[in-house]
């Protein structure tokens, strides 16, 4: 018995926190090491999955590992997002979404499921990402501005925007004035010139010219600027 203990204790040193010195190679740059102890770790009984990502990481880019691998890398990346793995779940979607060219093939079923773990995990830019992918092309308008209000009431306005363009074109001018003048109040430029519209027009609201001449202007210094949304 004493000697099954021993066994144990020794096994447990020699392996148990092979993923925490996998991650002090790794951010000192020994990457070689680190994926040979990324590897040990993902044999464990209980591995951290985090050491998934990494092996995945190291695969993709090719550093350690003396060249690059696609496909065993998504394969790892699979394995974190099956995990519980944030980042792997939007990187897994996101490859289903547009396909990897020779190894992953465009997989809308797959790519929903994925970015939806991300976002109920936590990630809302993934409720984002699924309402552009629904509403480009017109593919689905209703599950486009089903992802497009999980992201909004999250306080996403980039995705208030896309909202209220949709509930706009539904005729449902009142949810559409609340969403594009929470969308504009918080400088998304795109949405100056549809709410000056709806203020000169009456459409969700009482006519304002004077609001409406206002993100006029706003629409029109923004014209050339370039624009980039970013997420809190």
């Amino acid at each position: 018995m004493k000697i099954v203990l021993l066994f144990i204790t020794v096994y447990i040193s020699l392996f148990a926190d092979k993923f925490s010195e996998g991650v002090e190679l790794y951010e000192s740059k020994s990457y070689e090491k680190a994926y040979i102890k990324f590897l040990e770790s993902s044999t464990l009984k209980d591995p951290n999955p985090r050491g998934y990502f990494y092996l995945a990481d190291l695969l993709r880019s090719g550093k350690g590992t003396g060249t690059k691998n696609i496909k065993e890398s998504f394969d790892w990346y699979i394995k974190a997002a099956d995990n519980g793995i944030i980042k792997a779940q939007i990187i897994v979607g996101t490859s289903y979404a547009s396909g990897i060219k020779s190894i992953v093939k465009k997989n809308e079923k797959k790519m929903k499921h994925y970015l939806s773990l991300a976002y109920s995990n936590g990630d809302v830019e993934s409720a984002y990402t699924l309402g552009i992918f629904y509403g480009s092309q017109k593919k689905d308008l209703n599950q486009a501005l089903e992802w497009f209000i999980k992201a909004s009431l999250n306080d996403h306005y980039l995705s208030q925007y896309y909202a209220a363009s949709i509930f706009f074109n539904q005729k449902k001018y009142d949810q559409a004035f609340k969403l594009m003048e929470s969308a504009a109040i918080h400088k998304v430029i795109y949405a100056y010139e549809p709410l000056s519209k709806m203020y000169e027009d009456g459409y969700g609201t009482l006519i304002n010219f004077e609001k409406s001449k206002f993100f006029h202007k706003k629409a029109e210094k923004s014209k050339n600027l370039q624009y980039t949304y970013k997420y809190k």
